[in-house]
């Protein structure tokens, strides 16, 4: 992990994901795609921590969908780059999954973690049919039912 040259995370929450990687040593950018009321949580969370200071840009909180187009565009092709999204993307409509999907295929590794179900869709389905082709790995988590995680990479 400490490796990693760049990790994206859809859905942040209040940005504890970002504090613990960074207390275990990760330095590299981390860029945290949410709504605009979750970046401002974020921004003072992750400023009590004292992860982000002002003027360094390793973490970006952002609630443009340009921006973080812009952000995995900036990603060479021998860029050490993660995808994370806890829950976050099987919360959303299919649509905004269909935007982020070809962002994720040129970041190209990633790990989800998201629930059978989400109001009328079918998460298991949506997941095998648009996300697992090739060589990835799902499997239910075990201590949370109904609840699965998806580990891939260069879809």
């Amino acid at each position: 992990m400490t490796e990693w040259d760049t990790v994206i995370e859809f859905g942040g929450g209040f940005g504890s994901l970002c504090r613990l990687m960074h207390q275990l040593g990760y330095r590299g950018r981390y860029v945290i795609f949410d709504p605009p009321q979750f970046t401002l949580l974020q921004r003072y969370y992750l400023r009590s921590a004292g992860i982000m200071q002002d003027g360094d840009d390793r973490v970006v909180l952002t609630s443009e969908l340009a921006d973080l187009e812009r952000h995995v565009a900036t990603l060479s092709a021998d860029t050490w780059a993660m995808f994370v999204a806890c829950w976050s993307l099987s919360e959303t409509p299919l649509e905004l999954r269909a935007r982020i999907r070809p962002l994720v295929e040129r970041i190209g590794r990633y790990a989800l973690a998201y629930q059978e179900r989400y109001g009328e869709v079918d998460n298991v389905d949506y997941f095998r049919r648009v996300w697992l082709q090739g060589t990835r790995r799902t499997q239910r988590i075990i201590h949370r039912d109904g609840d699965h995680f998806l580990v891939g990479g260069a879809l």
